[in-house]
């Protein structure tokens, strides 16, 4: 993720970048929040169709 975002070699990263920097960078990364996809709601027509009437 890092690589990607800056550019960097992975070999720059494991020799020139300290830990404490990569722990602050992953720190500071926008994080992603899982949402829950709202439950379809069938009109009747659908559930008529769905139930073969």
């Amino acid at each position: 993720m890092i690589a990607e975002k800056t550019g960097w070699t992975e070999k720059y990263i494991m020799q020139k970048v300290t830990w404490e920097s990569l722990r602050r960078m992953l720190a500071d990364a926008p994080a992603m929040k899982k949402v829950k996809p709202k439950p379809k709601v069938m009109e009747g027509d659908e559930l008529a169709k769905i139930l073969g009437m």
